[in-house]
């Protein structure tokens, strides 16, 4: 049992890590003044982060699974 309140708290801390570099992802492209490499850089970034969330629900689904 205090395993899996730690994966929770982990799962929840890295969650909400995810979501505030979205959120600085998104203020970002805002303040690029349409510059293709800094477009580059924050597509693959944000391509990251999603790749990120799909990976933590992945580990949570088999956490709480035991797949």
């Amino acid at each position: 049992m205090k395993k899996n309140k730690r994966l929770t708290k982990l799962h929840k801390n890295i969650s909400g890590n995810l979501i505030d570099s979205i959120w600085l992802l998104e203020t970002l492209s805002v303040l690029n003044d349409g510059e293709a490499k800094m477009g580059t850089i924050l597509n693959i970034i944000e391509k990251k982060i999603k790749s990120a969330f799909n990976d933590i629900s992945e580990c949570r689904r088999i956490a709480y699974t035991g797949d």
